[in-house]
């Protein structure tokens, strides 16, 4: 029994590879978020992606303290000092 291709083959993306999922889901927000902001064409990811196995809780768990410590380092960002966002209404204050 042959399984299903998960990566890419000969330019032709796999619909079900780790690429073709994390280009859905970046264009689907991507287009949600600057419909939100008014800001229609705008990118608002960074243009790749890191993808690796976690070997074991200890690496789970030292992602999992830099995806929630991440947010707090958002004001710090140069690139951020003029936008505010309102969690509660969406909307720039």
């Amino acid at each position: 029994m042959q399984r299903a291709p998960t990566f890419e083959q000969f330019g032709k993306p796999a619909s079900d590879s780790v690429p073709s999922i994390i280009r859905l889901f970046k264009a689907a927000t991507n287009k949600r978020i600057n419909i939100m902001r008014g800001t229609p064409g705008t990118s608002v990811w960074q243009r790749n992606y890191y993808e690796h196995i976690i070997p074991d809780d200890g690496s789970l768990n030292k992602i999992r303290e830099y995806i929630v410590n991440n947010k707090m380092q958002w004001a710090l960002d140069r690139e951020n000092l003029n936008i505010v966002w309102c969690p509660y209404t969406r909307t720039k204050e």
